[in-house]
């Protein structure tokens, strides 16, 4: 497949938006809140335990 000096150029600048961002906003406030809620669900999950169960580290 041999491509001309403008159909690479063309290619290259149609793809070079596809890794500039390695993160996006919603990451950054998705991650801490589903961190919280498994946190929030394992210490729950703890209470229930019995009490010989709870202190076990």
């Amino acid at each position: 497949m041999n491509l001309s000096v403008g159909e690479i150029k063309q290619y290259l600048d149609a793809t070079e938006h596809m890794y500039k961002h390695l993160y996006f906003v919603r990451d950054i406030v998705l991650v801490p809140l589903l961190l919280a809620i498994i946190y929030l669900y394992l210490h729950a999950s703890r209470k229930r335990q019995p009490a010989e169960l709870q202190n076990i580290t």
